[in-house]
């Protein structure tokens, strides 16, 4: 799945129309630019939809500095770990423009995954494509030079 790609959004906007369970899982939220869309107490317990709009991924370092993950436009998906089980990670989520997300829970996620193959295979994208990324990222660290990594 490519950054825009919004394949993932049309996969749940057709299983929301299918099916009116399905629509009726998703809570929709509006944010202002710079607000906090999500701490990580919450990142652990849903599945977030960008819908439109940007959103930065971060963590904060032990001395307090942001450690940014990844900035993600519609139709990306992020707190996809929370199905997979484990101990979340200590991520926020931040608007950087005005943006609509999408929300569900991750037990209406667990089970839509177990009744939906294509929700199962836009999760599997989402995080496939996540994995690239961060594959790319250490390989551009590893092997580029610092000048170039500092660009």
């Amino acid at each position: 799945m490519k950054p825009n790609d919004r394949s993932v959004t049309k996969i749940f906007g057709r299983l929301a129309q299918q099916n009116k369970a399905v629509g009726e899982s998703f809570i929709v939220r509006s944010f202002a630019a710079g607000e906090t869309v999500t701490e990580p107490e919450e990142m652990a317990c849903s599945l977030f939809l960008v819908a439109s709009g940007r959103v930065q991924l971060y963590r904060v370092t032990p001395d307090g500095r942001r450690f940014v993950i990844a900035t993600l436009g519609p139709g990306s998906l992020f707190g996809e770990d929370s199905l997979l089980g484990g101990d979340a990670p200590d991520t926020y989520a931040v608007a950087l423009e005005p943006c609509t997300i999408w929300t569900m829970p991750r037990q209406e996620a667990l089970e839509l995954s177990s009744r939906e193959a294509m929700f199962g295979f836009g999760l599997i994208q989402a995080m496939g494509h996540r994995l690239m990324e961060a594959e790319n990222r250490l390989e551009q660290m590893a092997y580029s030079t610092i000048s170039a990594r500092l660009a």
